[in-house]
């Protein structure tokens, strides 16, 4: 099924839309949520009773510091039909200070195509931050969301979106290899 995806966005994508067949835009990043490793350690050391130093963005009592931590910057490439997007991006994020190259491939359903200067959508994606701890083990991450694409004008637009990213895998840290959090993403790009 995922092998026909391509051959079906290549005949989707000569049935262009009002905005164009080809997006680019660059986008900045900001993440915010929680490293199911840190709490770990929060459980851990409160279940041992000991003097124990709750790791950055982590309260005493093991709850994320609610605040947004700026994280990438990209771009990202969508073959644009009137039923569904292909996308595809490459990324630089950033990881417990650790710069991390990424790249990822998926899926974006339009809203009211055609119809409205802002088009509500939802998006899946399967990132690969190239750094991983198993080099043969593929895609390590997922994301999911959603957004709105404004129509500046027939050619210019501005993406925001707010998705749920989980991350296996990643070489940063010691005892660090998994992540899930949030993440809002700003971008302004154009069609062709």
């Amino acid at each position: 099924m995922f092998v026909l995806l391509p051959a079906a966005m290549t005949v989707a994508g000569c049935s262009t839309t009002k905005y164009g067949f080809l997006s680019l835009e660059g986008r900045g990043e900001a993440a915010f949520g929680h490293d199911p490793n840190k709490f770990q350690a929060v459980e851990l050391a409160t279940a041992q009773g000991t003097g124990f130093d709750a790791p950055q963005g982590i309260s005493g009592n093991g709850v994320p510091d609610p605040s947004f931590k700026a994280r990438g910057l990209g771009l990202q490439l969508a073959l644009q039909s009137p039923w569904i997007d292909l996308t595809a991006g490459i990324e630089q994020r950033r990881f417990e200070n650790e710069s991390v190259p990424e790249t990822s491939v998926g899926l974006r359903k339009r809203f009211g195509v055609d119809e409205n200067k802002a088009e509500p959508y939802v998006f899946v994606l399967a990132r690969e931050d190239r750094r991983g701890t198993e080099p043969d083990s593929g895609f390590n991450g997922t994301s999911f969301g959603f957004g709105v694409l404004a129509h500046l004008s027939r050619r210019w637009f501005i993406d925001w979106n707010l998705g749920w990213e989980r991350t296996g895998h990643l070489d940063i840290e010691p005892g660090h290899s998994r992540r899930q959090e949030g993440v809002m993403q700003f971008g302004l790009g154009f069609s062709l």
